[in-house]
């Protein structure tokens, strides 16, 4: 059948085994790359969390999920997944910095002698 088609033994074997799983000889499309863990039912369980408790910190949202067994993730990829749901954070960036410095011990500072 290679030789008819002008085709290799292995892909004609990738061809039956195919046909054999899903019924149908047309090539299925490569979807390359990791499947999203955080699926629309735990977006949308995110979603429910913020409307009840807007307030939540990014560390407790990591618990929530973990406590509900749904899904063990890192800060930074909570986040990420947040922003790609358009939420963002709380506090504006858009506001002057507080003008009062942190107080510095004057004791610590290292005295220069000549």
């Amino acid at each position: 059948m290679a030789a008819r088609f002008r085709v290799s033994v292995g892909y004609v074997k990738k061809i039956l085994r195919q046909y054999q799983r899903t019924k149908k000889m047309e090539r299925i499309p490569h979807r390359p790359g990791r499947k999203p863990l955080f699926t629309e039912s735990i977006r949308g369980q995110i979603r429910g969390w913020l409307k009840v408790e807007a307030d939540l910190t990014l560390v407790e949202l990591q618990g929530k999920l973990l406590q509900e067994g749904k899904l063990k993730v890192s800060v930074p990829s909570l986040w990420a997944v947040l922003r790609k749901m358009g939420l963002r954070l709380k506090k504006s960036r858009s506001m002057p910095r507080n003008k009062m410095r942190h107080a510095s011990n004057s004791s610590a500072r290292s005295i220069s002698r000549r």
